[in-house]
């Protein structure tokens, strides 16, 4: 029963990532600061690296921990991410691709301790070198949908 339950609850999330990942991208985004991206990166390369999970050419990332990057953003991944290796049109059978990973919050607390506006930035379109595990690109975006 349990294993039922796991198998739905996952088809119910993987709809619910199509879905609203075709909404989300009628949204103009503002892109996320270069040096958030580097630092990014590596984590999800270092990730992926400590994982080293490959199964019939999929990666899958079971988490990535949380990250603070700087003094006022914080990344946060989801659990259990399948990153299926190339097969649609345009992609390289070498690598694989993630969809959304996750998301980082960018909030500002001023030096006399006023708590700023929450951002929220969308992290998706992940491509992965299963050979090295490293991350050769990366889309991060403001997102509308997650500030609403």
């Amino acid at each position: 029963m349990g294993k039922l339950k796991f198998i739905v609850i996952m088809g119910i999330l993987l709809i619910a990532t199509v879905f609203l990942s075709g909404c989300i991208n009628q949204i103009e985004r503002e892109q996320c600061p270069p040096e958030i991206v580097t630092v990014l990166k590596q984590h999800i390369s270092n990730s992926a690296k400590l994982a080293n999970n490959l199964y019939n050419g999929n990666l899958i990332l079971e988490r990535t921990p949380q990250l603070k990057i700087g003094s006022d953003y914080v990344w946060t991944g989801f659990v259990g991410a399948i990153c299926p290796k190339g097969s649609l049109e345009g992609e390289n059978v070498n690598y694989n691709y993630c969809g959304r990973l996750g998301y980082i919050e960018h909030q500002v607390i001023s030096q006399e301790g006023v708590v700023g506006k929450k951002t929220m930035y969308e992290v998706y379109g992940v491509i992965i070198n299963p050979k090295n595990f490293d991350v050769i690109e990366l889309k991060c975006e403001y997102s509308t949908l997650m500030n609403a």
